[in-house]
């Protein structure tokens, strides 16, 4: 019995040592395959050289797009004037972008934003000035929304905001752009805007506080009492300031990305100061250049920058939102309840006037019809 279970296990292994002959075949023809892969990785190693060839190509795509994107886009926000508009439109077409840095009408783009109300912006600008982008709102949707439409389309690396009321000369653009590379830590710089006389338009102002709406509010109270509005003079020479109002001011795009867009929830009052505040809160300087002037077109003798169709109660929802936003609901109830105030003093003194206008009237009826002399009837004269 052993015998036969050792005979059992030798055959047993046969398969075994045959079932490895083929590895060693395996092994033999990979080794013989050796030269093969060698020449493989060899012609890997030349399909790779034409790709590594490749990337300055793609490097030189690239630069390429870089130099057609747009270095200054221009936004124009307009409602029912659309002479001030072709105005503005015909002062930028005339700038050549001539003075360093270089910036061809070829790198430059322009957003017109049409709110609604009179002639039809879109197509004067298309028939006129062709290139120019439109954006079409058939409602008033305020100046932060209608900003916003524009900045979210544009490329340029500089924002510029202008009102269609005002016109820039030559080199405005060009020096706006100037400034904010020679000084990177600038975030937006806004130019001086003078009307046609060379009267001062727009100038810098202080960011809005509960002290000069005070004063604002109250006036000679607030003088009786002692309360006196903080205005620092225009400064003389680029400075930093608090906030600038958005007739001519360029933004830089880093900015932009860092602060955010405009704050929709204000009608279009006191949207620059919120986006200055910003700003300068994460470390971004807002700068004045009086030395960069712009003029501004009259229009019948009102304010030149007042925007129209916006009435009163739109100023107060905006001051109200600024309030709450930044110095608290407390502060934003205050300044409710002392414009109440005013309101209620102005309006019983358009009440006091009209009285005292009417007895005047009266009075004035009554001195008349007692000076006039009494006339005598014949029958009285015959008698």
């Amino acid at each position: 019995m052993s015998v036969k279970t050792n005979t059992k296990n030798k055959t047993a292994r046969r398969p075994a040592t045959k079932a490895r002959k083929p590895e060693s075949g395996a092994r033999k023809s990979a080794a013989g395959a050796k030269p093969k892969t060698k020449t493989t990785a060899a012609a890997t190693t030349k399909k790779v050289k034409p790709a590594a060839a490749a990337k300055p190509k793609h490097k030189h795509d690239t630069a390429k797009a870089r130099s057609k994107k747009p270095i200054v886009s221009v936004i124009l926000v307009t409602r029912n004037d659309t002479a001030a508009l072709r105005d503005s439109l015909d002062a930028l077409k005339a700038d050549g972008y001539t003075r360093p840095p270089a910036c061809s009408s070829a790198r430059r783009e322009v957003f017109v934003v049409d709110t609604g109300g009179g002639e039809y912006a879109p197509d004067v600008v298309k028939d006129d000035y062709p290139g120019v982008n439109v954006f079409r709102h058939p409602d008033n949707i305020g100046g932060a929304r209608s900003i916003n439409m524009a900045i979210a389309t544009a490329n340029g690396e500089y924002v510029l905001l202008l009102d269609p009321k005002i016109v820039v000369s030559k080199k405005t653009v060009a020096d706006m752009v100037t400034y904010l590379q020679d000084n990177l830590h600038v975030g937006a710089v806004s130019a001086a805007v003078d009307d046609t006389t060379g009267r001062a338009v727009r100038r810098p102002e202080v960011f809005p506080s509960v002290r000069n709406e005070f004063v604002r509010e109250c006036g000679r109270l607030a003088l009786g009492v002692g309360v006196r509005s903080h205005t620092p003079p225009a400064p003389r020479g680029p400075a930093a300031v608090d906030w600038v109002a958005r007739g001519c001011t360029m933004i830089r795009r880093d900015t932009l990305r860092q602060v955010g867009p405009l704050d929709d929830g204000y009608s279009t009052y006191f949207t620059e100061a919120d986006w200055c505040r910003r700003a300068r809160a994460i470390g971004w300087s807002v700068h004045f250049h009086p030395g960069i002037k712009v003029t501004c077109s009259p229009s019948l003798g009102e304010d030149p920058l007042t925007p129209r169709g916006w009435p009163e109660y739109q100023f107060d929802s905006s001051r109200r939102h600024y309030f709450r936003k930044h110095h608290g609901s407390s502060a934003a109830v205050f300044i409710d309840m002392l414009h109440g105030l005013r309101q209620a003093a102005e309006a019983t003194r358009v009440v006091l006037q009209k009285t005292r206008t009417r007895r005047n009237t009266i009075g004035k009826a009554l001195r008349r019809k007692l000076e006039q002399p009494t006339r005598v009837r014949p029958h009285d004269t015959q008698s």
